[in-house]
């Protein structure tokens, strides 16, 4: 389960749909809705952000604008669509932002909400960046606290969203789109953990020093020739198997809590046969069949 999908569940069929994007960002959502065939309006308080959303979704239309004061007559959406953007706005306004999506849409449109919870390991890595725990409690406290009489609560959905990131850098461009501002603070962050262990690798330069790798940690992953230049002669990543296994155990169980089956999990499943093997139950098995038979 990922955003898409829950949209399609509420907004099928999508083509011909009239959706409003709020906190649209660099417009990704709106382009695949876009090539979906729906008729998406995007909004964001950040003109250089709607810049590159025209850019990126040419075919959908996009305007610079509050979340809490839209721009738009009553009843005109099938669907008002906040991603990942409710705790983006102050806090005395997310109400006033969900009621003015309620205000927009069609009498029989959706208002679907998708937040981030507090927690997780993209979550934990992203707090030495920026420690949003207060805001996404206040996103999920105001969509809790939110009425509205034309709108009724249709379904509650949590589920597990999985990203991967090629490298450090990677993870750093995802990060800090949708506030450039994080950059300063990445960049000063790196620069100082990069010093500090340059200056150890230098300390003990006669000495084969250990580089602990911990994803997530306060020190960036870094690659081999990086380690190599540092002084750095031998790296450990204690806890990626752990973390590894964790995300994927969390995935496949929160699919069968959602469908009630791993049948449609599109995670990758280690063979049972070689899972077997690995364990040692050939020999058990031999043991059984040895003694059951005498």
């Amino acid at each position: 389960m990922d955003t898409l999908s829950i949209l399609r569940e509420f907004l099928s069929p999508i083509e011909g749909k009239r959706i409003l994007d709020i906190g649209c960002g660099s417009g990704a959502l709106a382009a695949t809705l876009s090539a979906e065939g729906a008729k998406v309006v995007g909004i964001d308080v950040e003109e250089t952000t709607i810049k590159l959303a025209r850019h990126n979704a040419p075919l959908a239309e996009f305007r610079t604008g509050s979340a809490s004061q839209l721009p738009f007559p009553d009843q005109v959406f099938d669907a008002a669509i906040f991603v990942n953007s409710l705790h983006h706005i102050d806090p005395p306004s997310m109400e006033r932002a969900l009621s003015e999506a309620g205000r927009v849409l069609k009498p029989s449109g959706h208002l679907i909400v998708i937040e981030p919870l507090p927690e997780g390991s993209f979550f934990e890595a992203f707090r030495s960046i920026e420690d949003e725990t207060a805001v996404r409690l206040e996103g999920q406290s105001a969509n809790r606290r939110f009425t509205r009489s034309d709108l009724r609560h249709e379904k509650s959905v949590e589920f597990l969203r999985i990203e991967t990131f090629g490298d450090f850098d990677a993870f750093i461009s995802r990060t800090t789109a949708a506030d450039k501002s994080r950059l300063a603070i990445v960049e000063q962050e790196r620069k100082a953990i990069r010093q500090e262990l340059a200056k150890i690798g230098k300390t003990f330069a006669n000495v084969p020093l250990v580089a602990n790798m911990v994803e997530g940690g306060r020190t960036p992953i870094l690659d081999r020739a990086e380690l190599e230049s540092l002084g750095f002669k031998v790296a450990i990543f204690p806890t990626a198997g752990f973390l590894a296994a964790g995300a994927a155990m969390r995935s496949i169980y929160g699919e069968i809590r959602s469908s009630g089956s791993s049948k449609s999990w599109t995670g990758e499943l280690y063979p049972f046969d070689d899972f077997s093997r690995l364990m040692g139950f050939e020999r058990v098995w031999a043991f059984e069949r040895e003694h059951s038979e005498s």
